[in-house]
C-alpha cells in the first residue's frame, strides 16, 4: 500500500547520501535544510520522529512565507534531558549526549524559531513507561530553560495521536469499511508532560500548542481523513496528511515569527 511509504523528506537521502535521522547506537547529530535555502529566516524543527512527521507542513509554510527549515532529528530518542532506557547503557548515554549536543547546537544556530515535539516510547531509566512522564517533564524543563536563557523562541507541539497498530494493514484488510480502523481519542492521545512545563516557565516566547483537534474528532481519531490515509504505520502521520495541517500549524508559527497568518 502506498501509504506505508508516504513519509516526509527527512527519510530521503540528501546531498550527503544520508537521510536526516540520528540513529542508534551513536546518535550522531545531523542537520538537513529544506524550504527557502537562501532565506534569512530559519525555523529549526527538533525532536524524534514525531517531530520529523511535521516536515511536510513546515515545507509548505516555508514555500508560502519565505523561510528555511533546518532539522535536528533522532529516531526514538526524545529531546529531553533524561536517561532513556535503551537496551544497553552505552545507547542510553548516546541518546543523552545527543540531547545535550542538540540543545547546544540550537543556541549556536540562533534560529528565529524552534518547533519542538516528541513521542515518548522509551521508559525513563528506573521507571515503567507509564510512570516515566514526570521524569520526561523534568528533562524538557532542563532543555527549555537553557533556550529561555539564550532568548530562543520555541513553539512546542502536543504529540500527535498514536493508534498503536498498523493503519495501512488495517485499511487493506477492511477495504471500504476502513472506519473499523478508527480509534478512541482518549486511547490514542497520550499524556503530554511538556505542557505543564511550558505553563510553569511563563515565557511568552515559549508557547505550547495542541493541534490534535485538527487531527481527531471529539471522541474519535480516524484512520482516513478527508479521503487521505492518516498514518503510514502505527503512530506516524503520512506526509500527504501532514501537509494538510499546514494552515493550522501556520497560525501559531507565523505569530511567533511576527508575521500575519493572512
Amino acid at each position: 500500500m502506498e501509504a506505508a511509504t508516504d513519509k516526509s523528506d527527512a527519510y530521503d537521502k540528501q546531498s550527503s547520501g544520508d537521510d536526516c535521522w540520528s540513529y542508534l547506537p551513536n546518535f550522531r547529530v545531523k542537520t538537513c535544510t529544506f524550504g527557502e535555502a537562501d532565506s534569512a529566516t530559519n525555523v529549526v524543527v527538533v525532536g524524534n520522529s514525531h517531530a520529523g512527521q511535521w516536515l511536510p507542513a513546515l515545507q509548505r509554510l516555508a514555500g508560502q512565507n519565505d523561510f528555511k527549515v533546518s532539522t535536528l532529528l533522532a529516531s526514538q530518542c526524545a529531546l529531553s534531558e533524561v536517561r532513556q532506557n535503551f537496551d544497553t547503557d552505552a545507547k542510553s548515554r548516546a541518546c543523552l549526549r545527543w540531547v545535550e549536543k542538540v540543545t547546544t547546537r540550537v543556541i549556536a544556530m540562533k534560529p528565529d524559531l524552534v518547533v519542538m515535539t516528541n513521542r515518548i516510547s522509551t521508559a525513563a531509566e528506573g521507571e515503567s513507561l507509564q510512570d516515566s512522564y514526570p521524569a520526561y517533564g523534568d528533562g524538557y524543563r532542563a532543555v527549555l530553560e537553557r533556550w529561555k536563557q539564550a532568548g530562543i523562541k520555541v513553539l512546542v507541539l502536543h504529540d500527535t495521536p498514536a493508534p498503536g497498530f498498523q493503519i495501512p494493514d488495517c485499511i487493506a484488510t477492511e477495504g471500504s469499511r476502513y472506519s473499523n480502523c478508527d480509534g478512541d481519542r482518549k486511547t490514542w492521545v497520550k499524556p503530554e508532560p511538556v505542557e505543564g512545563v511550558v505553563k510553569a516557565l511563563a515565557d511568552p516566547d515559549i508557547r505550547f500548542v495542541d493541534l490534535n483537534d485538527n487531527i481527531c474528532e471529539a471522541k474519535t481519531c480516524q484512520a482516513v481523513t478527508g479521503g487521505v490515509i492518516t498514518y503510514f504505520d502505527g503512530s506516524h502521520l503520512t506526509a500527504t496528511y501532514a501537509a494538510t495541517l499546514a494552515p493550522y500549524l501556520g497560525v501559531p508559527l507565523l505569530e511567533m515569527l511576527g508575521r500575519s497568518s493572512g
